[in-house]
């Protein structure tokens, strides 16, 4: 096993843009492995990430182009001397528990430039289309010096409303003709959007998106507003022709402006923080729980009886409560 790089190695490499340095550092927060994590709590504490980055999430069904609409994007905030990370969260296999993490391959200007920084990641079979580390990998990013910060979800539809838990702003990539418009009505997804991009708005698709965007403008009246001093906006675009893509960029450049002025985002990200702590807690007991030896072997026992149906699953779980708050269970391994 190869010798464990120090935190202080990370730290002053992120400080100093070294791009490998980074990548390391995002597989290094990414690992479980216990010598591993205990480097990169060193590492998170030791980075400071300026204040005025702002974190995209790009979410939607697949297919919908999302991530050629980055990459559009991307170049418009180049153009605007801006430093572009983009962290592309990928589908685990349930079987081999690989990635394709192909990504990179759909953006081919940000994957070439200085300027930009495309990093695809797995969700080792996390739900809701962001990676368990994905909020630390922001972080890591905005240490090195990238200000603007892309996340593209998995794209599974109604499951990525974790899109807001590492977000200042969620952009919903539909296309029309494809029953996205009736995918919206389900609203989960579509609440959690701040701006709705109706992609591949072109040639013989112009008509169906057109339809598209005015259905989704009459379902978003009916719902809520969840940030100050912002309405849902709903817009058509192609980044083949590239019509659209200017008014898309400036709509987001108005959000970023009405969000900071209302002093809304720092309070977000606040929330944002409590919301990864209670997620990690839960996380950390679930290791510390399983990790022991005596609740492993009974698990395993039960997983037997489970499968051959001789047990109920809630009954299960309820027998390795019981034993693990039990009294006598308080001076062993249980």
């Amino acid at each position: 096993m190869p010798e464990q790089l120090p935190a202080s190695y990370f730290i002053e490499g992120i400080e100093r843009g070294d791009r490998v340095a980074l990548g390391r550092a995002i597989t290094l927060v990414e690992s479980d492995l216990a010598r591993d994590r205990h480097v990169a709590r060193e590492l998170l504490a030791g980075i400071r990430p300026p204040q005025n980055t702002f974190r995209i999430a790009v979410t939607g069904v697949p297919g919908a182009g999302k991530s050629s609409l980055i990459e559009s994007l991307g170049q418009r905030f180049i153009r605007d001397n801006h430093r572009i990370a983009v962290l592309a969260v990928d589908p685990s296999s349930h079987l081999s528990g690989g990635s394709i993490l192909g990504d990179k391959t759909r953006m081919p200007f940000l994957s070439s430039v200085d300027a930009a920084f495309v990093r695809p990641s797995p969700t080792r079979g996390r739900l809701g289309g962001v990676a368990e580390s994905t909020a630390e990998a922001i972080r890591l990013c905005e240490a090195a010096g990238f200000d603007i910060v892309f996340v593209e979800t998995v794209g599974v539809g109604q499951a990525e409303i974790d899109a807001v838990d590492v977000a200042d702003l969620v952009l919903l990539v539909l296309i029309g003709g494809a029953g996205d418009e009736l995918q919206g009505m389900k609203r989960g997804i579509l609440e959690i959007a701040d701006i709705v991009a109706i992609n591949k708005a072109d040639g013989p698709n112009s008509e169906s998106a057109e339809l598209a965007r005015s259905t989704l403008q009459s379902i978003i009246r009916l719902m809520p507003e969840t940030r100050p001093n912002w309405n849902r906006r709903i817009l058509k675009c192609s980044t083949v022709t590239t019509d659209g893509i200017d008014d898309l960029f400036d709509c987001i450049a108005t959000f970023r402006e009405r969000v900071l002025a209302s002093g809304h985002l720092p309070d977000n990200r606040s929330k944002q923080r409590l919301r990864r702590f209670h997620q990690s807690l839960i996380a950390s007991l679930e290791n510390e729980i399983l990790g022991k030896p005596a609740v492993k072997a009974l698990v395993e026992r039960l997983a037997i009886q489970i499968q051959d149906g001789s047990v109920e699953p809630q009954d299960a779980a309820q027998e390795v409560l019981t034993r693990l708050f039990a009294p006598e269970s308080k001076n062993t391994d249980v």
